[in-house]
């Protein structure tokens, strides 16, 4: 199986049926279209993955779509007024990482 292209970025929302990654099983054959068993969020995507490189390079994970809960902004603890709308901007770790609590784990953005 051979990698083509990500229709999403991570920090996306998805529903299920969304397109996710295109991928080409045989040389030549028809380019199939992977969508999202789930509703969620894209956690993470294979970045090092170029068009036209085999998938069992990436251990053949080429994305995860999880579930997530709401993140709690406490003002005092962080300075910004948890009322106001925060859109996603990056993630601050590495797939596989692991973190404690009150590691940075993403950038938001007003």
């Amino acid at each position: 199986m051979v990698f083509r292209k990500y229709y999403v970025k991570t920090g996306d929302m998805v529903k299920r049926g969304d397109p996710i990654v295109a991928v080409q099983f045989e040389a030549g054959g028809q380019i199939q279209v992977l969508k999202s068993d789930k509703d969620g969020l894209v956690l993470a995507l294979q970045q090092e993955l170029k068009p036209g490189e085999s998938v069992a390079r990436a251990g053949g994970i080429l994305a995860i779509v999880g579930k997530f809960k709401p993140l709690v902004l406490a003002s005092g603890q962080t300075g910004i007024n948890a009322s106001r709308s925060l859109s996603f901007v990056k993630w601050r770790i590495k797939l596989g990482q692991l973190v404690q609590g009150g590691d940075p784990v993403a950038n938001f953005r007003e």
